[in-house]
């Protein structure tokens, strides 16, 4: 929701428990657990997408 990818939470929820939602191209099959470090690219990038043509990137940054 917050990359824009969703119009609301509940509308990211929806994108998942329908199969619509991918975490560096792999399906995201559980909206409640979150990306180990192990998955970040470049330790600090995810790339979203819902469907097809709708991608996002997100930088995670260390707190410090």
């Amino acid at each position: 929701m917050e990359v824009g990818l969703a119009p609301s939470k509940s509308g990211a929820r929806r994108t998942v428990r329908e199969g619509g939602a991918y975490v560096n191209n792999v399906k995201v099959v559980d909206g409640e657990v979150a990306p180990p470090a192990g998955e970040l690219l470049h330790g600090r990038w995810l790339v979203l997408r819902r469907g097809k043509k709708n991608p996002a990137a997100v930088e995670l940054v260390p707190a410090g």
